[in-house]
């Protein structure tokens, strides 16, 4: 069947599909807020995360590159009575060795017993990320940097702000999120400490919104299949 339709994002996305003769198209959102909420909702939990968490709350490092791992390490010692979370993105052996060489206080998610009387963990593995989320309170999401920006809707659907490095702009739900206060551009350790500490002190309040947020974004999916109902 030939499709006659379509469906955009936003007003940039629909001037784009009209631009190339799409005459058709609606406007719905973004269909991946769907996507975390549903996968919010699934969460069943990890108990090695909570074990080690003992109702802490982490700055999460999610899906880093060498670069954010890095600004972390530079930083991290105005952060000292914080609790950290590291996930990078390509979970090799000598990434772990070099996150370990980075972080020598850090535990590992696959060590046998895991020190709850230390404070930065390192998932050594795939597919805890999304689970260690509900355990922070902000986040430093990687690729900004490279311009490969890791998903920063998996965060914040758990209200969480987010900061990045510079190269977002072929990411739009980053232009949002830094239009509505939820995101900080950052280029040095400073720039980190400085946000975190920003958002310490509007913690409560930054998580409500963007969790409001994030709520008044569902419904394109729906939307979508109603089309074809």
């Amino acid at each position: 069947k030939k499709i006659t339709h379509f469906f955009a994002q936003n007003q940039a996305t629909e001037e784009l599909l009209k631009s190339i003769s799409c005459s058709q198209v609606s406007v719905v959102g973004d269909t991946r807020y769907d996507t975390v909420l549903a996968r919010k909702r699934k969460n069943i939990g990890d108990k090695k995360i909570e074990d080690f968490m003992l109702n802490r709350q982490a700055i999460i490092l999610g899906s880093s590159w060498e670069r954010e791992e890095e600004i972390l390490s530079q930083a991290i010692h105005k952060l000292e009575k914080e609790t950290f979370i590291i996930a990078p993105h390509e979970v090799t052996e000598s990434t772990i060795k070099r996150l370990k060489k980075l972080f020598p206080e850090a535990v590992c998610y696959t060590d046998n017993e895991i020190d709850t009387s230390k404070n930065i963990l390192i998932l050594d593995t795939i597919g805890q990320l999304a689970n260690a989320y509900a355990h922070g309170w902000v986040a430093f999401i990687g690729g900004g940097f490279h311009g490969s920006l890791h998903n920063i809707l998996e965060p914040a659907v758990y209200g969480l702000p987010v900061c990045f490095g510079p190269k977002h702009t072929k990411f739009p739900e980053a232009s949002v999120f830094l239009k509505n206060g939820f995101s900080r551009e950052i280029q040095t350790a400073e720039d980190l400490v400085d946000f975190i500490n920003e958002m310490k002190n509007e913690r409560q309040k930054k998580r409500e919104n963007i969790e409001s947020f994030i709520q008044g974004e569902q419904g394109a999916a729906e939307k979508i299949l109603k089309y074809f109902s």
